[in-house]
């Protein structure tokens, strides 16, 4: 995502603030926990919580060229830690579906595994490392001049209140996914965005 905004194929993006790359502007949006997803028949699927030092030596899922995939690798390298994939896919769905199926487990939004829990056979189990909490920005490149549609929807993802409840260590700020969407909708309707918005 940040390398689509950065090369100029998406006009915003959503993504962590520690996968920003240079020539972006990045503002506050809210926050996310990473968790575990695994097959319900899983060993560690009745567990509240696990460490990823705990995970040594298990088959992962992982996400296909994400800054989100490195950020994680470098936390397991750091302890020393090798992450051995079974597979790596493009969406985070395709994770939860897959480890859902008993084929590995995977490490994904806890917003985007609440959202396939259903669907998909999987376990969440809450990422107890203090670096699983992650704060996601809205990012623009850097000079770019957004059409008013898109400014309007900019202005929105990135209102006071979630800097202010950066800056006090708040709970995240919940935006309005049917203001988002609507605003969303808008700026692709226009044709202003020839890449679609990525949330």
């Amino acid at each position: 995502m940040a390398r689509s905004v950065a090369a100029g194929f998406a006009d915003l993006g959503i993504l962590s603030a520690a996968a920003a790359l240079d020539g972006l502007v990045l503002r506050p949006f809210a926050e996310d926990r990473l968790v575990v997803v695994a097959a319900r028949q899983d060993d560690m699927a009745q567990m509240r919580q696990i460490r990823l030092a705990d995970l040594a030596g298990r088959y992962f899922i992982g996400l296909s060229g994400s800054a989100l995939q490195d950020h994680i690798a470098a936390q397991a390298a750091a302890m020393g830690m090798a992450l051995r994939y079974r597979v790596r896919l493009r969406s985070f769905e395709a994770i939860c579906h897959v480890a859902g199926a008993g084929a590995g487990i995977g490490i994904v939004p806890e917003t985007a595994a609440r959202r396939m829990k259903r669907t998909s056979g999987i376990a969440i189990i809450r990422l107890a490392d203090g670096w699983a909490r992650q704060r996601l920005a809205v990012c623009i490149r850097a000079g770019t001049e957004l059409s008013v549609p898109a400014q309007s929807l900019f202005r929105h993802l990135t209102e006071a209140r979630p800097q202010r409840d950066w800056a006090r260590g708040l709970p995240p700020h919940r935006q309005s996914g049917a203001r988002v969407r609507a605003l969303a909708a808008t700026v692709v309707e226009q044709g202003e965005m020839t890449d679609g918005l990525h949330l």
